[in-house]
């Protein structure tokens, strides 16, 4: 009996520590949460895997150069807080619509291991300094 409970204990446990959110929405509040606690693990645990080691590298890069290397900084320039205006989820994907001080953007969310993730890739803020080299 106590090894059953024991079981237990550990799987709830489990799901509470893995943040899985229920919506597309939820993720993007548990990133906001985790910058405002200055929880740089947790705020890049929000983005998918490819996402997170993208911005991962680009703030190993910036820190490797002092400063030299900066694309962008992902915790100041991504995802502005603000007002939900819509959560939507179809399937395996997922669309945030905010409202923020920068003005209304979208965050496109995917179902990964099964637990919603930022798709940092499709975000506009993510190549706004690159379409600026380019013009």
């Amino acid at each position: 009996m106590s090894h059953l409970r024991a079981t237990w204990i550990i799987v709830l446990l489990a799901a509470a520590l893995c943040g899985c959110a229920d919506s597309p929405g939820d993720r993007v509040r548990e990133a906001w949460d985790a910058r405002q606690r200055d929880d740089l693990e947790a705020y890049l645990g929000s983005f998918t895997e490819r996402s997170g080691d993208l911005l991962r590298g680009m703030l190993r890069t910036s820190d490797r150069t002092r400063g030299e290397l900066v694309y962008l900084d992902p915790v100041k320039d991504l995802l502005p807080s603000g007002e939900i205006l819509s959560d939507l989820a179809d399937g395996q994907l997922g669309t945030v619509t905010i409202a923020s001080a920068r003005g209304e953007y979208e965050v496109l969310c995917v179902r990964e291991h099964g637990a919603w993730a930022i798709d940092g890739l499709a975000l506009k803020e993510l190549w706004e300094p690159l379409n600026k080299a380019t013009r």
